[in-house]
Order: C-alpha cells, then structure tokens, then sequence
C-alpha cells in the first residue's frame, strides 16, 4: 500500500518511548505491525498509534526507523509477506526481515470507556514535576499524586500542590520518569487497567505506562506556612545561583539573611565564599535560614513572592502552592 513517508516517520518517534535499547523481553526493540496500528511496548510503557495498514508483523525498529527517515521520496509503497517487508520508492528497495508472530502481551488497546483530562493536566504534571523524589528506594514519593482536581509532589525536601480547572473520576500514581512522555502526547483523556495507566490524544494514540500500586502521604501540612511574608527581587534567581559558586555539592546549603530593606545570600565552601545583597521592601525582624539554592532557583523562575517560616519557604502561584524546607 502507498503511505506518506512524513506522516510515518512522525508516527515512528511517537512510538520511540516505547522502545528498549536492547532486547531485554522479546520484541521490546521492534516495530508491532497489527491491522490499521503499529505499537512498540518494552515491559514498562507501550505506544499505540493509528496506521492505515493491513500489514502484520514485527520488524527491527532501528533499521526501519532509519529507512524511512533517510529515504527521500514522499510518497512510498509497504509490502509484506511472511519473511520480508518491502520498501519501495522511485528507483529503491529496501527488503527488511519481518517475524508474523507477535509476542505482545495482552495490554488494552481497544479501550472503550475513557475518562476526561482537565483542561490544564499537562500544565499541572509539568510544573510539579520538579518536586518528585529521584530516590527509587521509596517508589510513591518518585510519583505524582492525582486526585479529584489535585496534582501533588513531594521529596521530602520540598513539595508542590497544582489545583487544576477540573477534576478527574480516579486516583492515580504516575511516575515520574514517565511524564516527560506523557506530555509529549498531549493527552486529553485518561483509562486505568490493573497496573497501567492510559493515556490518549486527539489523534488517536495511546501512551501505556505502568503505575505504583501505592498511597501517597498526606502532605497538606507542609503547606502550613506562618510567617514574614515579602517579594524578593525580580533577578533573585541569578543571585541565589551565583551564591554558590564556590561550593562543592556536599556543601550546597547557602545562607540567606533579611535585615532592615536589605537580603543577601551567602555561600561558603571549602574553597572560599561567595556573597551578593540586594535592596528590597523589608521592615521586619531579622531572619537568618539556610536552604538548598537549587531547590530555591527552581521556585524562583516562577514566583519571587514567598512567606519565610520556621521550617519552610512557602511560595503561593494563582493554582499552585508549593514549599521548599529550610534546613534546621
């Protein structure tokens, strides 16, 4: 059949997340041609994109992925049989092995009850990402937390709250590793199956991903914030960056210090001291906290406003509240 050989190669890096650098369970690196869907799945996520095909089979994915990106005709002819997929261009013929027994294990794709994103779930997923635990000790606390209309994010170091426009019928887990993927597909619409998540766009195709069967803590008292509340400088960012130049990582605690109209970030290290002020609005008592800069910069690009507590820093957005712990 003759297909478009742009739309296929922009179908091909749809479904690249679902693909394994190498073959840990079988076919986990290979194009799945099935009847009008081409999928790739690698034991933790799975692709499913539309293709008007009839063709059926596996294929190498590197080695086909790259046919059709280098080859330059626009328009290309697929052919298959039981031993061999034919690409066919004007003067050109690729043949590639093709394996008509698909191993796929039994993941849903022809899902007929989904349930609607709110408006602004990518927005949400992609702000509180920063927030998530790296340490895979503690699987929940590498998750976002959904929930009614709830997104939420914690490391124990810091934690962010997303109120979204809207919210969704289940409660889910989604890992964090997976949600730069996610919002790729910009997804409209959601479906849970035992142990997968769901996740479909307005063209069709299907992101799966495995969840963590899990509760996620309750961490609405971290948000329980009293104290001084003011506006740091529009570039604090920069400062608090810079602040800490001359510490090694084991050492990035940098000290902040308000007194009358005045901040200044130091930061101290083994190999000297780094230290810049800047005039602000402050009539209060003197603060002196210790905090991790890069948690702080993070924050920072979004918001400058914050209220300086005991234990946190709590910055208040128009759908977002999110704290970062000093250190004590």
């Amino acid at each position: 059949m003759k297909i478009n050989r742009s739309e296929l190669h922009a179908v091909l890096e749809k479904l690249q997340p679902g693909l394994a650098a190498k073959e840990i369970i079988e076919q986990s690196n290979k194009y799945i041609f099935q009847p009008k869907f081409i999928r790739t799945y690698n034991d933790e996520v799975a692709v499913t994109c539309p293709l008007a095909t009839e063709l059926e089979g596996v294929v190498p994915s590197e080695e086909f992925y790259n046919i059709i990106k280098k080859i330059p005709d626009e328009v290309i002819l697929l052919e298959s049989d039981d031993k061999e997929m034919v690409v066919r261009g004007r003067k050109k013929k690729y043949k590639i092995k093709i394996d008509t027994t698909i191993v796929l294990p039994n993941i849903k794709t022809n899902i007929k009850k989904w349930n609607t994103l709110p408006d602004d779930f990518s927005d949400a997923i992609s702000f509180c990402a920063f927030s998530t635990s790296k340490d895979a000790t503690d699987p929940t606390l590498t998750c976002l937390s959904i929930s009614k209309n709830e997104v939420r994010s914690t490391d124990k170091f810091r934690a962010t709250i997303w109120t979204m426009q809207s919210e969704v019928k289940d409660e889910f887990l989604l890992p964090g590793e997976f949600i730069k993927a996610v919002l790729k597909y910009k997804p409209i619409k959601y479906s849970i199956e035992k142990s997968w998540l769901h996740f479909s766009n307005d063209d069709g195709s299907v992101f799966s991903c495995r969840t963590v069967d899990d509760e996620f803590p309750d961490i609405s008292n971290y948000f329980k914030v009293k104290g001084s509340s003011i506006t740091l400088p529009s570039d604090f960012a920069k400062i608090v960056d810079r602040s800490h130049i001359l510490q090694k990582d084991e050492e990035k605690l940098i000290n902040i210090a308000l007194t009358k109209n005045k901040v200044t970030c130091v930061g101290e290290g083994e190999a000297g001291e780094g230290t810049e002020w800047e005039s602000i609005e402050y009539d209060g008592p003197d603060i002196s906290i210790y905090v991790n800069p890069l948690f702080l910069t993070q924050i920072l690009l979004h918001l400058q406003k914050v209220t300086i507590g005991e234990k946190r820093l709590l910055f208040k957005g128009k759908n977002f509240e999110h704290v970062v712990c000093v250190a004590v």
